[in-house]
């Protein structure tokens, strides 16, 4: 399987995988040949990237980040809390327990569990994109709790960036979902979902930990005091909110938002890196680069040969000189058979990637 744009299927074409909506309900089942009625449903559902059963990769297995019915619970019970939110407001009382439980759950699943190759989920058109970007903040910034020496707070970590952003839910959604530039007055709205964030957890969480609130209250500010609601400057920012926001950034870029288009993770990584010692902190920087990869598993990305190939393992070195099936020569031509070469072997050392491919 490999990884491919929706609107790059054509007629015939079968997925790798089924297709879920953030509550778990099917939209499209695997291995069924698909028509351009299948592939319009798809982009109507809001999906914009799926996984191509293709034979050339039929070996290859790309391996989701927590079990289907782990994200299932977890968008489940996120979108039922920000339903509630958003119709009795601050005073709302939430299903606390439900909440816990799926925290627990994904926090196991997390730390003890398989993937360590971190492939975030797509993060699709519409309004249930919240839970699901709150889902792959977790995952990406426990992984970096877990590898930077912060395992002890991972708890912490998971359940912060789970309850960080319910406030969103009183924010009006001609603002949150605006496909332009905030004004200036939108822009003071949408922050304050800090405090009431906040403000939500202090009163259904009443065991709510120190390391949980400063997650919460501080995951928007940054080193440089650009940041809000107070900002805060350098080490009055506690590593754990810093962190969760190198996460939250990173996630958010790769992701489909109202207003732009998907960022590739290649030139998020970019950003981010290029914020370090001004937004972020340097080695928590480190740990966000031994966490991300610029090429996933699974894309298809041209060499500056001129030859095509897909990602098929990211071995042990260097990110960006993965393990790569090439399908084409340099003239862009197929090859009878694919064949895999390693760029990290010195007889390879002259070829680089250049860019994704999205074919």
């Amino acid at each position: 399987m490999r990884v491919i744009s929706t609107n790059r299927l054509q007629p015939g074409d079968k997925l790798a995988k089924p297709v879920y909506g953030t509550a778990g309900g099917l939209i499209m089942p695997a291995n069924l040949p698909l028509t351009r009625e299948h592939i319009e449903r798809l982009l109507k559902q809001g999906v914009q990237q799926v996984y191509l059963d293709d034979p050339r990769v039929a070996d290859l297995q790309i391996e989701e980040p927590i079990r289907e019915i782990t994200r299932i619970k977890v968008i489940k019970v996120l979108q039922e809390a920000m339903q509630e939110i958003g119709k009795k407001g601050l005073a709302v009382s939430l299903n606390s327990k439900a909440i816990e439980e799926v925290i627990h759950e994904l926090h196991e699943e997390l730390i003890y569990g398989r993937a360590r190759e971190i492939n975030l989920y797509k993060v699709q058109a519409g309004e249930d994109y919240l839970p699901l970007q709150a889902l792959n903040t977790a995952i990406l910034a426990t992984n970096m709790a877990r590898l930077g020496g912060f395992v002890q707070n991972s708890k912490d970590v998971v359940t912060g960036t789970l309850l960080m952003n319910l406030g969103l839910a009183l924010i009006p959604k001609e603002i949150l979902f605006k496909p332009g530039a905030l004004l200036p007055e939108e822009k003071i709205q949408v922050q304050k979902h800090v405090e009431y964030s906040l403000q939500i957890a202090n009163n259904n969480f009443p065991n709510l930990r120190a390391h949980v609130k400063v997650i919460i209250q501080q995951h928007h500010e940054r080193l440089d005091g650009s940041g809000y609601p107070q900002g805060l400057k350098g080490e009055k920012i506690h590593p754990l909110a810093q962190l969760v926001g190198i996460a939250e950034t990173y996630s958010a870029m790769v992701s489909w938002r109202p207003y732009r288009e998907i960022i590739s993770p290649q030139e998020a990584i970019e950003y981010i890196m290029g914020g370090a010692g001004i937004e972020f902190d340097h080695k928590l920087i480190d740990i966000f680069s031994r966490c991300t990869v610029p090429y996933p598993v699974g894309s298809m990305v041209l060499l500056s040969t001129g030859e095509k190939g897909v990602i098929i393992d990211l071995g042990k070195g260097l990110a960006t000189r993965p393990r790569i099936r090439l399908f084409t020569d340099e003239k862009g031509q197929n090859l009878a058979q694919p064949v895999d070469i390693n760029l990290s072997d010195p007889q390879y050392q002259t070829r680089v990637i250049v860019g994704l491919l999205d074919e």
